[in-house]
């Protein structure tokens, strides 16, 4: 090695520990003044582009990227982590269209074949998903993370046993990551507290090394274990920890979410629009929104085994329809609660239509499952005139407790704390009687117990309401072959059955705060 090579050796080990320590803007500052003397070393690009992408300066991120890439010979990290700066925009396929230019260069990267998984699995393509984490796993069979997302995979595909083989996979080759074990739990029905997997999760409880984001993991699925053994007050303690361990780290207030619900209700007073804004305009879509665990999933996928319905999934483009109609004009959603006007309904309507479109195959209707839309049902009555609006309901206490069970992937942040989760339902239940008063019959609502004990009555009602004919298949909603990518996945693919109609008894004092807190009304 040269004395040049050499120097710059050195000066790139001090780019990487202090990229290490996070000291992005000092390895911003000394990677420009490198580049002044070395214009062709891809690890200096490297660390250029990844300090801008670790400051969100996206742009800089990607011309810095691009020059690397147009400058030197090393080009794969380079466009693997290019993919990275479009990813975080959402720019998908400019992100894919890198790692597959990496692969032309060297085909047996384990990173990018897994990251296009999980690209493919963003994109809602769960055939090139699987291929892409097949090709991964094949590269390195024991890497837990590949074998935990091809589990996942499969149990929202409907392919239990395919997800039980890879998640013994997973656990074989980290036991002590503490999703494994919740993920295990959520696809396996216990008989008795001796099972070897519940003894495996306890003892694991009590092992040094585990850190207490796994231990909150293995407390969630220790939880939903001993309830399917019938231990509920033991199956309690777990939960209860857990999302103590969870609540701990998150940032939330119920005085904010108010807010926010108060800001929605100023906004759709009794003297708002709704005139519509377009005379062609026909909606194709159908809005299953309510309270997360009221029974959206069962009803999307009850709808989406229907010949002429395509279930969207929790789809988030009524809310970005209606920010972008706000940002456009200089505001922003949800305050400045007196500019709604019909040029934000145009905007709504232009932008959902372009968004949803792709949606449509060979379906006529599309369902659009995202249970917060019940937020913004004023929007869809005065910007998508016309669509079907189907109100999931549930028995309050058993809809919480349903709640509080639950590890969500992302968001809910109330929903790990039982006065939190009720103050949040009763703002909800405010908000459903605010519209009832706006509109006249300003949806259809199918309560979930109904739902259980008359299925087909309720079927026929619901099909009806959107004038859609009446399928046998309706009936057999859970042979549907669909990916379901929500925290109902596994159960969606039973028949009904109402375990879960009054669970909230096994729980007892357990959950008296629970009553207490929400309003007698309920």
């Amino acid at each position: 090695m040269n004395k040049k090579s050499k120097s710059t050796k050195i000066e790139v080990d001090d780019l990487s520990n202090l990229f290490n320590k996070g000291e992005y803007s000092l390895v911003e500052k000394k990677s420009l003044n490198l580049l002044d003397r070395v214009v062709d070393d891809f690890r200096i690009w490297n660390f250029l582009g990844l300090s801008y992408l670790r400051q969100e300066k996206y742009d800089l991120a990607l011309k810095s990227f691009s020059e690397g890439i147009e400058l030197c010979s090393y080009k794969t990290n380079l466009l693997n982590n290019l993919s990275l700066v479009y990813s975080e925009q959402g720019l998908l396929n400019e992100a894919l269209e890198c790692l597959e230019n990496s692969l032309k260069i060297k085909n047996n990267q384990f990173i990018v074949h897994f990251r296009l998984g999980n690209l493919h699995y963003k994109s809602d393509d769960h055939e090139r998903a699987e291929d892409s984490y097949l090709k991964a796993v094949k590269l390195e069979p024991h890497h837990y993370k590949i074998n935990l997302n091809l589990s996942i995979l499969y149990k929202e595909t409907g392919e239990i046993a395919k997800a039980l083989d890879f998640c013994e996979k997973a656990k074989k080759c980290k036991n002590t990551y503490g999703l494994i074990h919740r993920h295990k739990a959520s696809i396996t029905k216990y008989n008795n507290s001796d099972d070897i997997h519940i003894k495996e999760m306890k003892n694991l409880l009590q092992a040094e090394e585990i850190s207490l984001t796994d231990k909150m993991e293995i407390h969630f699925g220790l939880s939903k274990a001993l309830e399917d053994c019938g231990e509920f007050n033991l199956s309690f303690k777990h939960l209860d920890e857990a999302n103590r361990i969870f609540r701990s780290n998150i940032k939330y207030s119920t005085h904010d979410q108010a807010k926010v619900f108060r800001e929605i209700k100023q906004l759709f007073n009794v003297n708002c629009t709704t005139k519509k804004i377009d005379e062609n305009f026909t909606s194709q879509s159908i809005f299953v929104l309510g309270m997360p665990r009221s029974g959206t999933s069962l009803i999307e996928q009850i709808f989406s085994s229907h010949s002429r319905v395509n279930g969207g999934g929790e789809l988030k483009n009524l809310l970005i329809s209606v920010k972008k109609s706000f940002a456009d004009q200089g505001y922003q959603f949800p305050l400045n609660n007196n500019v709604y006007s019909e040029l934000h309904q145009k905007k709504i309507l232009e932008t959902y239509k372009n968004l949803t479109h792709k949606y449509f195959l060979n379906e006529d209707f599309l369902v659009d499952k995202m249970p917060y839309n019940f937020l913004l049902i004023g929007f869809i009555k005065t910007a998508l005139p016309g669509s079907k609006i189907i109100l999931a309901t549930r028995n309050p206490i058993e809809n919480c407790l349903s709640i509080y069970k639950q590890k969500f992937k992302s968001g809910n942040n109330f929903a790990y704390s039982l006065k939190e989760i009720a103050e949040y339902y009763n703002l909800y239940k405010d908000l459903i009687s605010h519209w009832r008063t706006i509109f006249t019959n300003p949806f259809h609502e199918i309560k979930y117990e109904d739902l259980v004990s008359q299925s087909e009555n309720e079927i026929k009602k619901l099909l009806k309401y959107c004038n859609l004919d009446w399928e046998e298949d309706c009936l057999r909603f859970h042979q549907t072959k669909r990916v379901v990518k929500t925290a109902s996945a596994a159960q969606v693919r039973l028949p009904i059955y109402n375990s879960s109609v009054s669970m909230s008894k096994n729980y007892g004092d357990n959950i008296k705060e629970l009553a207490q807190l929400l309003d007698s009304t309920s």
